[in-house]
C-alpha cells in the first residue's frame, strides 16, 4: 500500500515537472532554497510555527481527502502521516543545523498527531469577520472558517508586540497571509462567472476586494508589528507587508480563473506565489517582481474569464 502511494506521488511530481519545464522547476527550486536559507537564520520557534501553520492548513483543506478515503479507507491516516513527515524534512534539516532537538521532537509529534484530528461539520454557522467588502464572498467564507485561527494569530501578535519580539510578529503576518491565501484559491463555480458584466469588471472588483479586505484582515497584526519598535523604518516594513499581501490575495484570486480545475499545478503556483510574497515583504526590491507577476496573471485571468463568458 505504501509503495503504491509513494509511486503515485513520484509519478505525479514527474509529470508536473515535465509539464511545466526545466526553467519553471529551476525557479521553484531557487525560491524554495532561498526560503530555507531565510528560515535557517531565524529563531527555531519560527520554523516550528511555520510548520504548524502549513500542515494544519493542508490538513483541513486537502483536495485529495475524498480520493484517499475512498481507495485507502483503513489506512488513509497513515498516508497523511507520510505526507506530513515528508513536508517536515526541510524543517527538521533547518533545526538540525542549530541542534534544536526539542523543536525537532515537537515537529515529529505533530506530524503523527495532526492526522488524528477529526474533520466534523459544525451544527451551526460561524460568524464571519466584520467590515469585509460587500460581495467578497470568498473572503467572507475564509473569515468564517478561519475565525478561531485568526483569533489565536491576533493573540500571538499581541504577545509579540508586548514582549518586543519583532520576528514573532513577522511570522504571524506570514502565516496568517498564507493561511487566508489558500482559502482564496479554492475551486470556482463556473456559473458564478456570469454574475460579472465583463472580464474587466471582474478584475477591477477583485482588485478592490484584495486591497480593501487585506486592510481589514492584516491591519491589527500590522499595528502589532509597528508597536514593536515605532519608527519610520518599521512603518515602511508594515507598508511593504500590506502591499505585498494585497498582491498575494489578488494573485491567488486570479489563479482561480487561470487554473479552474484545481490540479497539482495550482498547488505549486500557490507555493511559488507565497514564497514570492515572503521575499517581497522582507526584501522590498522584490515587490517589483511581485507586481509584474500580478499584471501578467491579471491578463491571463482576463482571457480565461472571456472564454468562460463566451
Amino acid at each position: 500500500m505504501l509503495n503504491q502511494y509513494i509511486k503515485l506521488r513520484l509519478k505525479t511530481i514527474y509529470r508536473l515537472c515535465k509539464a511545466i519545464g526545466f526553467f519553471a522547476c529551476a525557479v521553484i527550486l531557487t525560491l524554495f532554497v532561498t526560503l530555507v536559507l531565510a528560515l535557517s537564520r531565524n529563531p527555531p520557534y519560527m520554523t516550528a510555527l511555520l510548520y504548524v501553520a502549513v500542515i494544519i492548513t493542508l490538513h483541513f483543506s486537502r483536495p485529495d481527502a475524498t480520493f484517499l478515503q475512498t481507495y485507502f479507507p483503513t489506512s488513509f491516516k497513515r498516508l497523511y502521516i507520510v505526507d506530513y513527515l515528508t513536508i517536515a524534512v526541510p524543517f527538521i534539516g533547518i533545526l538540525l543545523t542549530s541542534k534544536d532537538f526539542p523543536y525537532i521532537g515537537i515537529i515529529l509529534l505533530l506530524a503523527f498527531a495532526i492526522p488524528l484530528i477529526p474533520k466534523k461539520q459544525l451544527p451551526f454557522q460561524l460568524p464571519t469577520m466584520p467590515f469585509l467588502s460587500d460581495g467578497s464572498y470568498v473572503y467572507q467564507r475564509a473569515g468564517r472558517l478561519l475565525l478561531p485561527f485568526y483569533a489565536i494569530s491576533l493573540l500571538v501578535a499581541a504577545i509579540g508586540a508586548y514582549i518586543g519580539n519583532n520576528n514573532l510578529v513577522i511570522v504571524v503576518n506570514i502565516t496568517t497571509a498564507a493561511t487566508f491565501g489558500i482559502m482564496l484559491c479554492l475551486k470556482i463555480n463556473r456559473q458564478y462567472i456570469f454574475n460579472y458584466v465583463s472580464a474587466s469588471h471582474a478584475i477591477k472588483l477583485k482588485c478592490k476586494h484584495a486591497f480593501a479586505n487585506t486592510s481589514i484582515i492584516m491591519m491589527p497584526i500590522l499595528v502589532c508589528l509597528l508597536l514593536v519598535s515605532p519608527s519610520w523604518l518599521q512603518m515602511g516594513i508594515c507598508l511593504s507587508f500590506y502591499i505585498n499581501c494585497s498582491m498575494l490575495f489578488l494573485q491567488l484570486e486570479m489563479l482561480r480563473f487561470i487554473c479552474p480545475e484545481q490540479d497539482l499545478s495550482a498547488l505549486i503556483a500557490y507555493i511559488v506565489l507565497t514564497c514570492l510574497f515572503v521575499l517581497s515583504a522582507m526584501v522590498p526590491i522584490f515587490t517589483f517582481a511581485s507586481l509584474s507577476v500580478t499584471v501578467i496573471m491579471a491578463f491571463r485571468a482576463h482571457s480565461s474569464i472571456n472564454k468562460m463568458l463566451c
